[in-house]
C-alpha cells in the first residue's frame, strides 16, 4: 500500500505563503480532493506531491509496503495530468504512447492500438501532435495519466 505524508509542510512564492505547516496523510486507495479559490495553493500542492515542486520547510514522503521511496523514483508510482503539462509536439501520437510507455508501464498491459481506441483518437495515428486540437491534447493527457499503471493519479 501506497502512503504520502507531507509533516511541517511550507510554501511559499517571495516573501508569500501559499501553505505553512501542513499535515497531510494519504493511505492506499484513498481519495482526494482539494478545492479552494484560483490561486490559492491547489496546483502547488499537487506539483510538490508530484516532485515537480520542492518544499520550502517541512518533509514530504512517499513508501510502498512501509519502505521509503526516494523523490527520484516517485515518478514510477505517479501518473498526473495538468493542463500546462506540455507534449513531445514533434510526435504524433503512437511514438509518443510509445515512449511514454518506456517509463510506465499501461493498465492491464494495454497495447499502443488499444489505448488509442479507447482515446478515441484514431484518425490521427500519424499526426503530429502540435496539430492536435487543445481538446485532444487534453483527451491525449488525461487518458495516459488514467491508464497509467500507477498506484497514484493526480488531475488538476
Amino acid at each position: 500500500m501506497i502512503q504520502i505524508q507531507l509533516q511541517s509542510a511550507g510554501k511559499k512564492f517571495q516573501k508569500q505563503w501559499v501553505f505553512r505547516n501542513l499535515e497531510l496523510q494519504i493511505n492506499g486507495a484513498e481519495k482526494l480532493a482539494v478545492t479552494g479559490l484560483n490561486g490559492s495553493g491547489k496546483s502547488t500542492l499537487l506539483q510538490i506531491i508530484s516532485g515537480f515542486q520542492s518544499l520550502n520547510e517541512g518533509n514530504i514522503l512517499f513508501s510502498l509496503a512501509g519502505n521509503n521511496i526516494p523523490i527520484d523514483q516517485w515518478y514510477h508510482q505517479i501518473s498526473y495530468a495538468a493542463p500546462y503539462i506540455d507534449l513531445p509536439e514533434e510526435y504524433n501520437i503512437q511514438e509518443l504512447l510509445s515512449f511514454y510507455g518506456s517509463f510506465k508501464p499501461f493498465q492491464n498491459e494495454l497495447s499502443i492500438p488499444e489505448i488509442i481506441e479507447i482515446m478515441q483518437l484514431g484518425n490521427s495515428n500519424n499526426k503530429a501532435i502540435k496539430h492536435f486540437s487543445s481538446g485532444m491534447k487534453q483527451r491525449l493527457k488525461l487518458s495516459m495519466a488514467i491508464l497509467s499503471k500507477t498506484p497514484v493519479l493526480l488531475l488538476t
